[in-house]
């Protein structure tokens, strides 16, 4: 089986690519060999949708890639979500495409990206084990850092979100164009209000937990 990991940032790749061992394998991607000749390929993909979409479609054009997983970090929405913990995507959504219908009539005739079952089981198995709390909802993504109560607010009430960040929806819509599964794997590292930073203390620990759950989803496959 051949695996792909999207992490938008250094911070969020690298326990990573320290635990599987992974080397550079093309500019922005690192392979590791997995047991049963199966291979991991972790893209480093920079922030925002743009770069998001064009490494997840890089990702499966070099390595034909059969699951993605897009691990990191995001902005808590929910008020039941504490830092560190973990949001596992039943689906994600872009909270800055508007008006959202255009995405039901033209490609890919969907605005929500529903993930994989079978990679949410294996994530919710992998939270346990873990000891990492966890929710499985919607995860909103656009092209801002969300740092505004009455942002928060907004896409908390208009799409029900439970966290929100900048790239995971494109990874999704770039999958569902390539008929390849998917899942998205975050940690709270802030709650996308008026405190948020884009960088804190938090964010290391966090890119970890979400990093701990995508180490337990890749052992699981193969």
């Amino acid at each position: 089986m051949k695996i792909g990991v999207i992490c938008p940032m250094e911070v969020e790749m690298e326990k990573l690519a320290s635990v599987f061992g992974a080397k550079e394998y093309k500019k922005g991607i690192f392979k590791a060999s997995l047991t049963g000749g199966s291979e991991l390929y972790i893209a480093l993909s920079g922030i925002g949708k743009v770069n998001a979409a064009a490494s997840t479609q890089r990702l499966i054009d070099l390595t034909e890639s059969e699951v993605i997983i897009n691990s990191g970090v995001a902005g808590g929405l929910n008020p039941n979500l504490s830092i560190g913990e973990i949001v596992v995507s039943a689906d994600s959504v872009y909270h800055d495409f508007n008006p959202l219908s255009l995405l039901d009539e033209y490609s890919p005739f969907g605005k929500i990206f529903k993930a994989d079952k079978e990679l949410i089981s294996i994530a919710e198995k992998a939270c346990e084990e873990n000891g990492i709390k966890y929710t499985v909802g919607t995860i909103a993504t656009g092209d801002r850092f969300v740092a505004d109560d009455d942002d928060k607010s907004r896409i908390t009430t208009d799409f029900g979100a439970d966290c929100v960040e900048m790239e995971g929806a494109a990874v999704a819509h770039v999958c569902v164009l390539n008929s390849v599964r998917f899942i998205i794997i975050r940690s709270i590292s802030d709650f996308a209000d008026d405190t948020a930073e884009t960088h804190n203390e938090h964010e290391k620990p966090a890119a970890d937990n979400a990093a701990a759950i995508t180490e337990f989803i890749i052992k699981s496959l193969v």
